[in-house]
This record gives structure tokens, sequence and C-alpha cells, in this order.
């Protein structure tokens, strides 16, 4: 007598994709973590070492609006930081020009 666990491995399961997998048995689909575009995230956060007193800290910039130029104080000295943020093609590579604004 076959065992239950045999006749699940036949040819025709492996010919099956997971989406036709969760149709066939009525599962919800699988989360896959990176593999949708659109969920991708909108902004990002990036380290900043303040050109005045040398102190670090993260600020957040918009993946979404090309290039963008600010002016922002540091939090520890409060020194005026010119901040020329530019995301590149490629996923995850931006530009940064960090530099005093006065």
């Amino acid at each position: 007598m076959r065992s239950p666990q045999h006749n699940m491995q036949s040819d025709t399961s492996s010919a099956f994709n997971a989406e036709q997998i969760d149709q066939t048995f009525g599962l919800e689909p699988v989360f896959e973590p990176g593999g949708d575009q659109r969920l991708a995230p909108l902004t990002v956060w990036l380290d900043i070492c303040c050109p005045h007193c040398w102190s670090s800290y993260a600020s957040e910039f918009e993946l979404g609006i090309g290039a963008e130029n600010r002016i922002e104080d540091c939090p520890q000295c409060c020194g005026p930081i010119q901040l020329n943020f530019q995301a590149e093609a490629e996923p995850d590579q931006y530009r940064l020009g960090v530099e005093r604004a006065y």
C-alpha cells in the first residue's frame, strides 16, 4: 500500500508554480519581501557628519523627487549644513554632498 506522502510527490506537483498551488488548494498568497517594486521604500536614512563639530547623525531623504538640496542645522552644535542629495540609477546608490552653509 502506498503512503499518502508518495501520492503527493507525483510528477504533476513539481510542474506547479507557487501561484497555481495557492489557487489549487485555496491558499492565501505569500508575501515575499523585496519581490514587488511597488513596495520599495520611499525614503532613505543616511549618516551625516557635521562639517562644524564632526559629530554624526542620521537624516531622511525622499527617493522619488530626484535631486534634493536643503539646509539643516546640526542637532549637536546647531551649525547650518548644506545637503545636496541625488539618488543614482542603480538601487541603493546615492550621492550626498555635505558642506558648511555659511
